[in-house]
């Protein structure tokens, strides 16, 4: 698990000219796009998850959190 800064730094420690920046992936986490789990006033990434996000990540094939049906 890891915060949003903390992951931005493993994306460019394993692809040092990717275009993920953080506000890309607070956009992603404020969209629904990428789960995560709120611990006091810090929002943590499960990098596994984050990554296969990313793999299949197009912008539109992601539904946000609030358009979901949640069983």
């Amino acid at each position: 698990m890891r915060t949003i800064p903390q992951a931005i730094k493993e994306i460019k420690a394993l692809d040092p000219n990717t275009s993920i920046t953080t506000s890309t992936l607070r956009r992603m986490v404020r969209e629904g796009a990428v789960e995560t789990v709120q611990v006091a006033n810090k929002r943590l990434l499960n990098l596994d998850l984050l990554f296969d996000r990313l793999a299949c990540y197009n912008g539109s094939a992601v539904t946000p959190r609030s358009v979901r049906n949640e069983v």
